[in-house]
């Protein structure tokens, strides 16, 4: 407001004092700060400000300036020789004029009294306004017989200037009863004779006296569990009682032992009166839900929380922060310590905190490795202060496709009384997601991102949680606890679970469904002698320590033997995978889950069939069941976010890619020559650790374990086989291999077999031929079920029409193509839409037609 402009509170008085200290907050956008005039006013009989009668003379001061890391700064102005008393009943005002354009007075985001306390005159308007607190505080000490050192302020404390407040303690782990704080830390009271604790079992109304006390703090003992309180103290004087205090609830649990989630509940509220109350918007969903949980509260404002070891003897840990923001009153250095360490062990976090980036990271733009957030939130970037609601709005919160939320939609409103909400606007770091888009009526934006790395996963908002409106159905925030703690985290209440494990002498592919206290590989596979991972980055393996969730290893034993490992069961995991081949694991299930489970962020990026490595028989076998317990190898064709979950299957179809060649040695092992229509070439599986040579052998007995192959260039092969016998080979209709053994060459199609011994290289090359007719070589595979592809050969460029009939001669399917040049075609034709049965198709090339038969089998 503009110079000249008065900004004032009423304060009023419960018993004759003198003043002694005033203090101010001031904040200003661009950082100026011009003295201000101090005024005390004089009331004028109704509720205004008297500026004619200025009951001290007028103090010039410098305004301590906000500190953006450290927040409110007060300016005092002391008193103690105005020898100003106020009687009993009076009222005044304190207020500033402002000699410049700035700063303005802090002030609340809501008034806590009706009508406001606050008020201001613009100078330029001429008019008198109500305004929310300001954040004005006074000391006053009571005159004779009494000496008593007091704080009296009608708004919000704030960090230097406390009132005398009590406060409930309702935390399960401190005491199983409420608790009123001690508050002899705040101020020092001369002459108080102690004072009486009144508690009711309604808020605002009913109170009965149940104890007088002589020092500042009381335990409830008559309660009972699971019934809320409501208690006011007042203060005892020789000359009489003073009105109540502020009002404070509890709600006594006993705290559990076989409790699953720690729900620490830092939101301010049971230090400050004004800060709203928000742990039941998180515990009312656990209570439907069934899910046993303990609350750590915070009893001090910067204070720390649990530390690591008290977190970790839970499945999952719920932070909420309210509306605090400054000063740590979020999370503290300690805090992040604490978090950092039981993270790093496999942790599970849902941290709901609108302004823990603004308290601990106050400007920052950007994060990086080292940072906490980045760490273990997922957090790249951010806009701070992104959205400053004070109301209700027509936003809307959407849940990202791509998140545990899919499918959710709120309403975005302010959950404060007295306070706005400002959420924060988040980029991402790889390997996280967005939980939440808010999108309609504000500026779009992101302001809560999951993040799942290694064995832990964390979901942070900067949305308070008691922030989103529900709209109905499954639209409510008892479902997206459900969908964080029981989908994503994995909480499990049900009794532990087994895997038997019976691996044999040598090299196992094994993984772990089990959520297990002891991670380390001596643990999870005893009696082992190797444990590797393979890199898919250096495409080397690894020794490993510790196992991680969702990874497979290859387990060396030098004999055969038998364990059992129990623990909570994994449900689901998300992994990063990086393009080619990477060893993935198992969650737990009986009977095993299908691959079709499996899905990709960006989608579709799964190819094949999951390959497991058969120990027994020292071969990789193809398998679209992932069974607990036991390792497999996914090939992607890309960077992405690997999840497997339970249920029904939920990745969608994809044309996987087809094997053009077999090649079998018997007795030995087969392996396969595959055509991928993506567009990517087709890598060989790793070796096993230890193995040098591209092939798969035993090494004591030189027997072939698994034939391999070796992608040269483009589309030549190197297949190299090991062993006396006859190398049978079959070649899918419409393919041709060139075929180098030693300098002499073959030309391979259709069937038949090669005479190898001892150690054989094959060079394969894909062959380009120019028929002299047009030849229909087929359609492989037939049966089939929805595809199969039609292979021909044409002698010159032609254009081509394939029409398909059903058995009673209806045409059901007719396309033409593009003219296609000399040379080995296929047309791959999708039966999805059609019903069972035998079709018959025909195959026009320019003026010739060839005819074939075909079976769709559902």
């Amino acid at each position: 407001m503009p110079s000249g402009s008065i900004e004032e509170t009423r304060f009023f008085v419960w018993f004759p004092c003198t003043l002694k200290v005033i203090g101010f907050a001031f904040y200003d956008s661009v950082g100026v700060y011009d003295d201000v005039e101090v005024h005390i006013w004089a009331d004028d009989g109704y509720g205004m400000p008297d500026t004619s009668v200025n009951l001290v003379t007028p103090l010039v001061v410098e305004p301590e300036h906000f500190d953006p890391y450290y927040g409110v700064q007060w300016t005092v102005v002391d008193l103690s020789d105005s020898g100003i008393v106020f009687p009993a009943g009076s009222e005044f005002h304190v207020g500033v004029r402002k000699l410049g354009d700035h700063p303005s007075m802090l002030s609340d985001s809501a008034a806590s009294y009706t009508p406001p306390r606050s008020h201001a005159f613009n100078s330029e308007l001429g008019n008198w306004i109500e305004t929310n607190d300001y954040l004005n505080h006074i000391i006053v000490t009571y005159t004779e017989p009494f000496t008593r050192t007091a704080v009296l302020h009608p708004g919000k404390p704030a960090r230097g200037f406390e009132e005398p407040h009590i406060f409930a303690n309702t935390g399960r782990i401190s005491s199983p009863v409420p608790r009123i704080r001690d508050i002899s830390d705040i101020l020092a009271a001369d002459n108080i004779l102690g004072y009486n604790i009144y508690r009711s079992t309604t808020p605002h109304t009913g109170y009965s006296p149940i104890a007088t006390v002589d020092t500042n703090s009381y335990i409830d003992s008559t309660v009972s569990n699971g019934t809320r309180y409501y208690y006011v103290a007042t203060a005892i004087y020789p000359h009489g009682e003073s009105d109540y205090s502020n009002e404070a609830s509890a709600l006594p649990r006993e705290a559990l032992g076989d409790a699953a989630v720690l729900v620490v509940d830092d939101d301010g509220s049971v230090i400050v009166p004004t800060y709203d109350d928000l742990a039941e918007y998180y515990t009312e969903p656990l209570d439907s839900l069934g899910i046993p949980y303990n609350v750590y509260e915070v009893t001090e404002l910067g204070g720390n929380g649990p530390d690591a070891e008290t977190m970790a003897e839970y499945q999952a840990v719920i932070w909420l922060t309210g509306r605090c923001y400054s000063d740590t009153m979020t999370l503290t250095d300690d805090d992040e310590a604490a978090l950092s360490e039981y993270l790093d062990g496999g942790g599970k976090l849902f941290l709901s905190a609108q302004d823990y980036l603004w308290d601990r990271y106050y400007d920052a733009t950007s994060f990086a490795p080292g940072d906490f957030p980045y760490d273990y939130l997922g957090v790249s970037a951010v806009t701070q202060d992104f959205w400053t609601i004070y109301g209700d709005t027509s936003a809307t919160v959407v849940g990202m496709s791509s998140s545990l939320a899919d499918g959710l939609s709120f309403g975005f409103r302010n959950p404060f009384d007295e306070w706005a909400l400002y959420p924060d606007n988040i980029l991402v770091r790889d390997g996280a997601d967005y939980l939440f888009q808010i999108t309609g009526g504000v500026s779009d934006g992101y302001p809560a991102v999951e993040y799942s790395f290694g064995r832990s996963k964390t979901v942070f908002t900067t949305l308070e949680f008691s922030g989103l409106a529900e709209r109905g159905g499954d639209n409510t925030r008892l479902e997206l606890m459900r969908r964080i703690l029981f989908d994503y985290f994995g909480v499990y209440l049900g009794e532990e679970r087994e895997v038997i494990y019976n691996p044999v002498a040598g090299w196992n592919q094994f993984s772990l469904p089990l959520d297990v206290d002891d991670y380390s590989a001596d643990s999870v596979f005893p009696g082992n002698d190797y444990c590797f991972w393979y890199n898919p980055d250096s495409a080397e393996y690894e020794a490993v320590d510790e196992i991680e969730a969702g990874k497979s290893y290859f387990v060396w034993f030098a004999g055969d033997t038998s364990f059992t490992i129990s623990g909570r069961p994994l449900m689901s995991f998300t992994i990063h995978l990086r393009v080619g081949w990477n060893m993935t694991g198992s969650i737990w299930s009986e009977g095993g889950v299908p691959y079709a489970n499996a899905s990709t962020d960006p989608e579709g990026l799964i190819l094949l069939d999951a390959y497991q490595f058969d120990a027994s028989r020292r071969v990789y076998i193809p398998s679209d069941v992932i069974a607990p317990g036991l390792g497999y190898w996914s090939l992607v064709t890309g960077n992405c976010n690997y999840t497997l979950t339970g249920g029904e299957g939920k990745r969608k179809t994809e044309k996987k890619a087809e094997p053009i060649a077999n090649f079998t040695l018997p007795g030995y092992g087969s392996v396969s020559i595959v055509s991928s229509e993506k567009g990517v070439s087709i890598p060989s599986l790793p070796v096993l650790p230890g193995v040098e040579k591209e092939l798969y052998f035993d090494s004591p007995g030189g027997r072939l374990m698994m034939l391999a192959t070796k992608p040269a260039s483009g589309d030549q092969w190197e297949l190299v086989a090991k062993g006396d016998g006859s190398l049978k080979y079959s070649i899918a209709p419409g393919y041709l291999f060139e075929c180098d053994m030693y300098g002499e060459k073959m030309l391979l199609s259709s069937y038949g077999s090669i005479d190898v011994k001892g150690e054989t290289v094959l060079k394969l090359t894909l062959a380009s031929v120019k028929p002299k007719d047009f030849v229909l070589l087929g359609n492989f595979p037939n049966p089939f079920n929805p595809e199969t592809r039609l292979c021909f050969l044409l002698p010159e460029e032609r254009e081509v029409t394939l029409s398909v009939y059903n058995l009673t001669g209806n045409c059901v399917f007719e396309k033409g193509y593009e003219k296609m040049s000399a040379g080995t075609h296929s047309i791959v034709w999708d039966g999805e839409k059609f019903p069972s049965g035998v079709y018959l198709f025909r195959l026009r090339a320019g003026n010739e037609e060839k005819f074939g038969r075909m079976m769709l089998v559902k």
